[in-house]
């Protein structure tokens, strides 16, 4: 009967961004979605006696697990000085509890997001500017100017009150974890300083 409640699950990745457009531009659609949203994924999966209990068979959500664990190990592959077969079972449960964390959240009526940073273009993945309120530099040594050459962590973000009001405001509950330490061979600088501005976040 529920045979296409993964398929709804997967869905909310997919019109997140009509939904990031609702929640700017008008309040009522974005608090009637996030209510369904929560009320949808609550009957799908229901909590009884501590534990989840989903109304559909799980089997094609496992199955997704293991293969991106999988498609992970193979994207690693290059890297590893180990065998990544000692860690196989260890990266599926990372999978799994993220799956988990993001279950979670889809249940609140609150909108959770973990969300990412880049320049002043889409593709400009490090250069760019450090903020304090939003971003933790995991290196405490780095002297200002600060501009982020990786990021470690996204940051997780809530947008909208726990009862469900007010979705045109966002919060950083989670501060991003970047390092602003520039890679340096020979002693000096390995690229350039950027001057790109700051672009806005997305959502993942």
């Amino acid at each position: 009967m529920l045979s296409g409640a993964v398929c709804i699950l997967e869905s909310f990745r997919r019109i997140g961004v009509i939904t990031n457009s609702l929640a700017v531009k008008n309040e009522d659609d974005a608090a009637e979605y996030h209510q369904w949203r929560a009320m949808t994924v609550n009957l799908l999966v229901p909590q009884v006696e501590g534990k989840w209990r989903p109304n559909f068979d799980p089997e094609p959500t496992l199955k997704w697990i293991s293969k991106f664990a999988g498609r992970i190990r193979r994207k690693l592959r290059p890297w590893a000085t180990k065998n990544l077969r000692l860690g196989k079972e260890e990266l599926k449960t990372i999978v799994s509890a993220a799956v988990a964390l993001d279950l979670k959240f889809k249940k609140q009526i609150a909108d959770y997001r973990f969300i990412t940073f880049t320049g002043g273009k889409s593709h400009m993945q490090y250069g760019y500017q450090f903020y304090e309120s939003e971003m933790e530099n995991i290196d405490e040594d780095d002297t200002t100017p600060k501009r982020v050459e990786l990021a470690v962590a996204p940051a997780l973000e809530r947008c909208g009150s726990a009862n469900g009001f007010i979705y045109s405001q966002s919060f950083i509950l989670v501060k991003a974890d970047v390092s602003c330490r520039r890679a340096t061979k020979n002693g000096r600088s390995s690229r350039a300083p950027r001057t790109e501005s700051r672009q806005g976040c997305t959502s993942s």
